[in-house]
């Protein structure tokens, strides 16, 4: 055989639309030190070796003998890498097939074919056209368009990635060469939305090195990790001979992360046997699946034997993520057990039937009754020694806790942070305050999205009553410092006005943004004394921030930062309160160090009435696009005046809008906002 390209150790092929197939077997053959191989943007491009009368069986697996990585991208029309019968590619570590939509096999069968192209490529489009019309016809083991089966090898594959190979059913035969896919470490399968099962028994054996999962987009799922004899998949593997003892210790021991999105068919995650093995998984993340209902599936059940039940033990995550899932219900369907003891961040977050986070579990048979017996069981049911490490919580669910105080007081004893979503209300009820004062490292309470007119909205809400202990007596959220409220569509005002209950003594931060229809940030609920930061962005219902009462509270107050509030009009109000500075016609910030206004088009002044205002003369001030200047004098009074050039530069403003469609949204976003201080 004649060499052709003896020393060719890279190839890119981009944007040739005139071929059928890219290179004869001879050619290919001639690639003996080739490692790199990058072919984007073929059109009519339908294999990439030819399929002709002298590929045969005797010389096919020896080719790209050094090929390291393989790419396929934006080929349209590519139906296969080749024929053969068998295909070895033995130090491939790397294969990305990305927007090859009509790829349905890697290595097709053998084919009767002419030596001449134009016969060839006759041949191959009428067996594509064979094979999509049929589509549903399936043998006895395989259904059509399955990518890898035993007619190729990948003994060093290390990252496999599968993007918009629409065609797809299933990606594994359960049939496949030997030692082909023991080396995966990353497998990314993203929009192939007729892929019904991604894992078949003969590869979940294979998957000892695995470390990252990634599925994304895959509207047709419904198996991650099939199990002989336990698939509803419809006949995608008929294969029943694969040994289920092979599975009971399965054992992915580098699986590390896994991120599933948009998967809207999958009904669970894991088989129980599947998550049992799961001893080095740090990160689990799964958005918007609409069918999900748990994420470990239903153990099968042994008949006469009494059933215990299980154990799922997650000694090395860190992470887990569970967001829009509308139908999740539950971790695991029955009576379980878990255990999370490095777990630092969790987030429950839009998964609206999911009304109580945690309880604790006990293997004894009374303990079980009860939690058999609940109206609404929780979603994790755990027991001694998880939740001790977790800093940061964020949940829709209507409840954290279930029952009695943990008997383990270190559970949630490193929560810093709780952010609620959704229907959330936790300073409604009298349990939910009693299990947030009982959080001795609580920092920061956020709400995000939560559809209410008032935070503190129940006035018979007591804090401290006497049967609580001391932790509880202290009253309050004393060792909360930040509050953050985010978009909150419906949120008029922070309510608690005519309460005695002090629910936050120390707070130091309030963050305020996209909150529309808010009027008023003062709360009795709060002591704005220890105030040091406030910031508010994208308010539009507030016409003022502050009154004079709450601003000569504000004593602490280092940072004050208003963004983007289209209708303030004044930062400070009198309220109708003529009263209010008679006794000391002055309000001092004597510790504000950063002063910012920014895009508040109404705003006339800086303090309505006849109050002075005083600041440190060395502190920062900072006003963009407003109507007003500051400046502040020698002796650290405020003084205000018109500034001349905003109209001129509210009417530039406009007209970008009017050619750039709604940029006063787009410019909210700090992310898209290019737009330099005003001159």
């Amino acid at each position: 055989m004649q060499v052709v390209f003896p020393n060719l150790v890279t190839l890119k092929v981009h944007g040739c639309n005139n071929s059928r197939f890219l290179f004869s077997f001879s050619v290919a053959k001639s690639f003996i030190l080739l490692k790199h191989l990058k072919i984007s943007i073929c059109e009519l491009l339908q294999e990439i070796v030819s399929s002709t009368r002298e590929c045969n069986e005797e010389n096919m697996d020896d080719m790209f003998p050094k090929l390291n990585t393989l790419k396929l991208k934006a080929l349209p029309n590519l139906a296969r890498f080749g024929t053969g019968n068998y295909v070895e590619f033995p130090v491939l570590k790397e294969l990305e097939i990305d927007d090859c939509v009509k790829l349905v096999e890697f290595i097709g069968n053998k084919v009767a074919t002419s030596s001449e192209d134009t016969r060839n490529s006759k041949e191959i489009e009428q067996r594509i056209l064979e094979e999509e019309e049929n589509l549903d016809v399936k043998s006895e083991t395989v259904v059509q368009y399955i990518l890898f089966d035993k007619k190729v090898g990948f003994p060093s594959l290390e990252r496999l990635s599968i993007q918009g190979a629409r065609e797809l059913k299933a990606i594994w035969h359960v049939q496949l060469a030997r030692d082909s896919f023991r080396r995966l470490k990353q497998v990314d399968v993203q929009e192939c939305k007729n892929l019904v099962s991604l894992f078949p028994p003969s590869v979940i054996g294979r998957l000892n090195a695995l470390e990252t999962l990634k599925i994304w987009g895959c509207g047709s799922l419904e198996v991650i990790f099939e199990l002989p004899g336990r698939s509803n998949v419809k006949e995608i593997h008929a294969d029943t001979s694969f040994p289920h003892d092979q599975l009971k210790h399965f054992d992915c021991q580098n699986l590390d992360s896994i991120n599933i999105y948009g998967c809207h068919s999958l009904k669970q995650i894991f088989p129980a046997s599947v998550a049992r093995g799961l001893q080095y998984l740090t990160r689990l993340d799964v958005d918007k699946c609409d069918a999900i209902e748990e994420i470990v599936g239903e153990e099968e059940e042994k008949e006469g034997l009494e059933t215990i039940p299980p154990r799922f033990v997650f000694s090395k995550l860190t992470s887990v993520e569970l967001k829009n899932l509308p139908q999740l219900t539950s971790f695991y369907p029955k009576t379980h057990a878990s255990q999370w003891p490095l777990l630092e961040k969790l987030e429950v977050v839009r998964c609206d039937k999911v009304g109580i986070l945690a309880a604790e579990f006990s293997f004894s048979q009374k303990n079980r009754e009860m939690n058999h017996l609940m109206s609404q069981p929780p979603f994790f049911s755990m027991n001694e020694g998880s939740f001790v490490n977790l800093e940061d919580l964020e949940l829709t669910c209507s409840e954290i806790w279930n029952g009695p105080p943990p008997a383990n007081p270190l559970v949630f004893d490193k929560l810093k942070s709780i952010t609620f979503h959704g229907s959330c209300a936790p300073f409604s009820k009298q349990a939910s305050v009693i299990f947030l004062q009982r959080l001795q490292n609580l920092e920061k309470i956020g709400m995000d999205n939560c559809s209410l007119e008032a935070i503190f909205v129940n006035q018979g809400i007591s804090i401290g009553e006497k049967k609580h202990d001391d932790a509880v007596r202290g009253g309050g959220l004393p060792r909360v410092r930040i509050l953050s409220l985010q978009r909150m569509d419906e949120l008029m005002h922070l309510g608690n006005d005519n309460s005695q209950s002090l629910l936050f003594p120390n707070l130091e931060t309030i963050e305020v943004s996209w909150c529309m229809r808010l009027k008023s940030l003062e709360s009795y609920a709060i002591f704005f004394r220890n105030l040091t930061t406030l910031t508010i962005y994208a308010c539009d219902g507030l016409k003022y921030l502050t009154s004079y009462s709450m601003a000569k509270s504000l004593v602490q107050l280092t940072t004050l930062e208003v963004n983007y509030c289209d209708g303030i009009v004044v930062i400070v109000s009198s309220n109708g309160d003529d009263d209010a500075c008679t006794a000391r016609n002055e309000i001092a910030f004597s510790h504000l160090q950063h002063l910012k206004l920014t895009r508040l088009p109404s705003l006339q002044d800086f303090c309505s009435g006849n109050c002075t205002l005083k600041f440190p003369s060395f502190m920062t001030l900072q006003v963009e696009h407003c109507p007003i200047k500051l400046k502040i004098s020698p002796e650290g009074v405020l003084m205000t005046e018109i500034d001349h050039q905003f109209q001129q530069n509210r009417v530039d403003y406009d007209s970008d809008d009017e050619e750039e469609g709604d940029v006063e949204t787009a410019e909210k976003n700090p992310e898209i906002l290019s737009e330099g201080p005003a001159s």
